[in-house]
């Protein structure tokens, strides 16, 4: 509700996902909600959607939605218990819109890849704006903020 209350009823699409039943869950008040009972899971290969499934890969995601001809999309926010660390890299793929903001909660960071999610969302022009425990919930998880800016922004500088 905080992204409409800032920017406007109605002026957002909200895609929720999640293989559960939580569609009950979403507020009757947001505008241009919708509940998608899915999972993200790494890219398949072969990049052709297949209704159904009870995980999909980001671009499918995309097509099924009819948003594969965005330029951007502004915020990305995904809390995928883990699968962050299977999918990080297809959110950087060429054939995506651009996903200007991202938001991700991270669930127990698995040493050298967490190192690599941080170092590859870097090296792509991603820079961390914000840090916060979940200590409402589950405080073994971290929730971070990247924008997305020209990689000469972040030349020599140390984050």
């Amino acid at each position: 509700m905080g992204m409409q209350k800032e920017v406007g009823e109605g002026v957002c699409e909200y895609h929720i996902f999640d293989y559960g039943d939580y569609e009950r869950k979403v507020p009757k008040e947001l505008k241009r909600a919708y509940y998608h009972r899915w999972g993200l899971a790494k890219q398949a290969p072969d990049g052709d959607p297949k209704p159904g499934g009870a995980f999909r890969g980001l671009l499918d995601t995309i097509k099924l939605l009819g948003h594969e001809h965005l330029d951007t999309i502004d915020v990305f926010k995904i809390d995928c218990e883990k699968c962050e660390w299977e999918t990080y890299l297809d959110w950087l793929a060429d054939d995506l819109p651009l996903l200007h903001q991202l938001l991700v909660e991270v669930h127990g960071a698995p040493g050298q890849t967490a190192i690599d999610f941080f170092d590859s969302l870097e090296r792509a022009g991603y820079l961390r704006f914000h840090k916060e425990p979940n200590i409402q919930y589950n405080p073994g998880c971290i929730e971070y903020a990247f924008v997305k800016v020209e990689t000469s922004f972040m030349e020599g500088k140390i984050l």
